[in-house]
């Protein structure tokens, strides 16, 4: 794999420069080459650390915290791709809750009848639930990361 620039390595993972700038300042990720050039160049090892970065971001760990896990080789991807799989599922599960409950709601209105409070409430409940479990802006990075992370 040729050595990728900061604008391309960003724009391919979906990340800005400004948090590769970051992940370099905090000595979280940084560049294998061209400093001297002025040019920050990436490589396949840097590639795969910021696949782990993003990943264990989106899980909600602190930059400091990834940093830890990353510098002790606490890493596994295999166990990582596994919980994020397990937590996508439990998302599916959940979204499928909610379309059932819609239905139902949809289904009550459509013959002219009132929702009561408990079911609005009910309704409420489950979505508040399933946002805990990822954000949309983390989905969007976990699918791009690995989208990207299969081309490579």
């Amino acid at each position: 794999m040729k050595l990728l620039k900061i604008g391309e390595l960003a724009k391919k993972v979906g990340v800005t420069v400004k948090s590769l700038h970051h992940y370099d300042k905090i000595g979280l990720l940084q560049p294998t080459q061209g400093r001297e050039s002025g040019h920050r160049l990436y490589s396949r090892e840097d590639l795969e650390r910021l696949q782990q970065i993003l990943s264990l971001k989106s899980m909600r760990f602190s930059l400091e915290k990834i940093a830890k896990c990353l510098d002790e080789g606490a890493y596994d991807l295999q166990q990582t791709l596994t919980m994020h799989r397990e937590k996508i599922l439990a998302r599916i599960q959940q979204l499928q809750s909610i379309d059932q409950t819609l239905r139902r709601l949809l289904s009550k209105l459509s013959h002219n009848k009132h929702l009561t409070n408990k079911e609005l409430l009910s309704f409420m409940r489950e979505v508040q639930n399933m946002e805990k479990l990822y954000t949309p802006e983390s989905l969007k990075n976990l699918m791009i990361v690995m989208r990207n992370f299969r081309k490579v």
